[in-house]
């Protein structure tokens, strides 16, 4: 658990330095680690990292000790590959265009621990130039957001239609799993 919250502190932050229109300022960082401190707290987890960088070596030792190949991880890999070619403007493109440019932007490491073939140099250059170009396009010839844009507003958020209620997502059971009051021999 604390690893996969670990990704929610560093991977925006390192994300947004790379490609973003701008870094995060020092009091947003320490803004989103309280956040997630205190949401940590909160799902009961027991020593949470107190400084951004304590989550980053958090995630950066984890991925080293720990990565490695799992047929359940990569068929939700290859699933949430395969999903990436289905939103807009990704669906227009030739499948094996989108998964060549989502796997540049995947680690050696998580390559390599789902059994992908790793992507050229130039592949991954030009990958890196087109997220540090639109990150460019943004920042320069954006006018910035004055409305708040809902997920509801944008064409390429989907949900169900139906709507749905939180119990009756998942595989959680209704009861505690754990049989209590009983004692092995």
């Amino acid at each position: 658990m604390r690893y996969v919250l670990s990704t929610f502190v560093v991977t925006p932050v390192r994300w947004l330095a790379d490609f973003g229109w701008r870094s995060l300022t020092p009091h947003e960082v320490t803004a989103c680690v309280n956040y997630h401190r205190a949401m940590d707290r909160h799902m009961g987890i027991r020593d949470i990292p107190e400084t951004y960088e304590a989550f980053a070596t958090l995630l950066d030792d984890h991925e080293a000790a720990d990565f490695a190949f799992d047929a359940r991880s990569k068929a939700v890999a290859d699933v949430t590959l395969e999903l990436l070619t289905t939103f807009p403007p990704s669906n227009l493109a030739p499948k094996r265009l989108v998964h060549l440019f989502a796997r540049s932007l995947l680690e050696n490491a998580l390559l390599d621990a789902f059994h992908y073939a790793h992507p050229s140099r130039l592949s991954l250059t030009v990958t890196r130039m087109a997220l540090k170009a639109r990150g460019a396009f943004v920042r320069y010839a954006l006018s910035p957001r004055e409305e708040p844009l809902y997920g509801r507003q944008r064409p390429n958020i989907r949900s169900d239609p139906n709507g749905y209620t939180a119990d009756s997502l998942g595989t959680f059971p209704k009861t505690c799993p754990v049989k209590h009051g009983t004692r092995r021999a």
